[in-house]
């Protein structure tokens, strides 16, 4: 038997929403399901054997996150690449930021390369 693994990322609001996911993470899941059956894998249902979503809470419950932001700030043009928050303090000296809410940007490549940058910067 052949098993695919395989995930989908939907973006959603944080929790100032008010959004209540214990009620609306099995929608949306059910929701995405019904659309990638219609759109794209015929049959997808009933060919899962297993299944699981994080929802915000997950964010910041257990990872800390504020509001449960999955991806640090509101991911838009104008809090993108170098408008996000740059690597150095303006206001503090000695102050150093790294990570998905720094330049230039959230995903493990944007990560690493914000690390990288500090690297060089201090």
């Amino acid at each position: 038997m052949d098993v695919i693994v395989f995930y989908v990322l939907v973006p959603v609001p944080n929790n100032q929403s008010n959004i209540n996911w214990l009620v609306s993470g099995e929608k949306i899941k059910n929701l995405v399901i019904d659309k990638m059956e219609k759109d794209l894998l015929p049959n997808l249902r009933e060919n899962i054997i297993e299944d699981f979503y994080l929802t915000p809470d997950y964010f910041e419950k257990d990872l800390n996150t504020k509001f449960g932001s999955g991806f640090s700030i509101q991911p838009k043009f104008t809090q993108s690449a170098y408008f996000r928050f740059h690597n150095k303090s303006e206001i503090y000296d000695g102050l150093y930021f790294v990570g998905a809410g720094t330049h230039p940007g959230a995903g493990v490549p944007g990560v690493l390369s914000s690390a990288k940058v500090l690297d060089k910067i201090l």
